[in-house]
């Protein structure tokens, strides 16, 4: 099953929810994730994803950790709100302490599944992911994803012109 974030959008050729299932259907793991590399100075921003070495999939996960100091994230490469699951999260979902604040954390989770010998596999996607998770983030994506559209792009960058670069 397919689980998002609301606060993530993406732009790509290929949707990246399709990318994801296409590497489920390929790989048959128990969990992919979507993954984007950021720069180092917001990886402390993002949950961070260590990979396999020598894994038979070279995108599989060894460990993820949530918002690290850049100076203890294993890489830059972050994970996103976009997920495709097997039924084997919902089992260790239920079999999952919960952590800090008594939540349940979905990285807690994730990592049980390799702990307990199951595939996790952490996703670079084609395309670009964008974030509305604080004002000025959200202000980025809505005009990006205006810009995208034939209906809107002209009159928007009227606008811009016009009434914000005056």
């Amino acid at each position: 099953f397919v689980y998002m974030f609301g606060d993530d959008l993406t732009l790509s050729d290929v949707p990246v929810t399709k990318q994801l299932i296409d590497v489920y259907h390929e790989q048959h793991p128990a969990a992919v994730l979507a993954v984007q590399e950021v720069p180092w100075s917001e990886v402390e921003r993002y949950g961070s994803v260590k990979y396999k070495e020598n894994a038979p999939y070279k995108y599989t996960m060894e460990r993820g950790y949530e918002k690290l100091p850049k100076d203890q994230a294993p890489s830059n490469k972050v994970q996103f709100g976009r997920f495709v699951f097997s039924y084997d999260v919902i089992e260790a979902a239920i079999n999952t302490a919960t952590g800090k604040d008594g939540e349940l954390w979905l990285i807690d989770i994730l990592n049980g599944l390799v702990d307990a010998g199951k595939t996790v596999i952490a996703q670079p996607i084609e395309g670009e992911w964008l974030t509305t998770g604080d004002p000025l983030r959200y202000l980025k994506t809505t005009l990006k994803f205006a810009m995208e559209r034939d209906d809107l792009k002209d009159e928007l960058k009227t606008f811009i012109k016009d009434e914000i670069m005056k």
